[in-house]
């Protein structure tokens, strides 16, 4: 994301805290972003094991994860330059709890930093992304994994305007990809296949499998391409 990376390069990050981090992949543009940094801490609530896999893809010594639950951080008030959160407002249990915690941890003045994908105003490629991310959602809740349905644009500034932050700024980033790329494609199905597996577990599978197909159809139609990315970078 160009735009990220541009507006990163203004920021010292210096000690910086990435919530609900999952395999650490916002942490590369953070690390690759900042004008500089101290420290880079992702937490995530997955297993111990997962995050040390996952921390054995950073080979920097500044970068490490810890096992954490995001609605009770253990950290100090003010312990932190910079705090972001990437694509995870739709799986948080407690996302007022949250986002009071990262408001906590932040410095007066610190860099707060949301990035999620929204579901409205999108291209006929965009939406297959959008029409199979919330089928993946539909079959995780069904199987015990928190994963709501994406949200429009407006909920997410609405979000960001309950936080009462000093200022911010709101970027978008669109993916610049051919929506017809053969491989991509191809791996996608893969993907909906997998879905349709874990699915045979569900009491409305014939239901959900259809679903499925009908984006598999869609997809091979229209292409696909991801949703579109709201960025917000603020202060406290």
């Amino acid at each position: 994301m160009q735009i990220l990376l541009d507006k990163l390069k203004l920021i010292s990050g210096r000690k910086v805290l990435d919530i609900a981090t999952g395999r650490g992949n916002f942490i590369y543009y953070l690390k690759d972003g900042f004008k500089d940094f101290e420290s880079i801490t992702g937490i995530d609530y997955i297993e111990e094991e997962k995050l040390k896999k996952i921390s054995e893809s950073f080979p920097d010594s500044r970068i490490h994860f810890q096992h954490m639950n995001a609605s009770n951080l253990d950290f100090s008030d003010e312990s932190f330059d910079t705090v972001s959160l990437s694509n995870s407002l739709h799986h948080l249990v407690d996302m007022d709890s949250v986002l009071k915690e990262m408001l906590r941890v932040v410095k007066p003045g610190g860099t707060i930093i949301l990035n999620e994908m929204i579901c409205d105003n999108q291209s006929p490629s965009q939406m297959t992304y959008v029409l199979m991310h919330h089928w993946w959602a539909k079959i995780d809740m069904a199987m015990g994994k928190l994963h709501y349905e994406t949200f429009p644009k407006q909920k997410v500034l609405d979000i960001v305007k309950g936080m009462n932050l000093r200022s911010f700024e709101v970027l978008e980033f669109n993916d610049p990809d051919d929506p017809m790329d053969k491989e991509s494609l191809e791996g996608i199905s893969k993907i909906i296949d997998e879905y349709i597996e874990r699915a045979k577990a569900i009491d409305n599978f014939e239901a959900l499998k259809q679903e499925g197909e009908e984006i598999r159809k869609r997809l091979f139609e229209v292409g696909v391409n991801g949703a579109t990315q709201v960025i917000i970078i603020g202060n406290r």
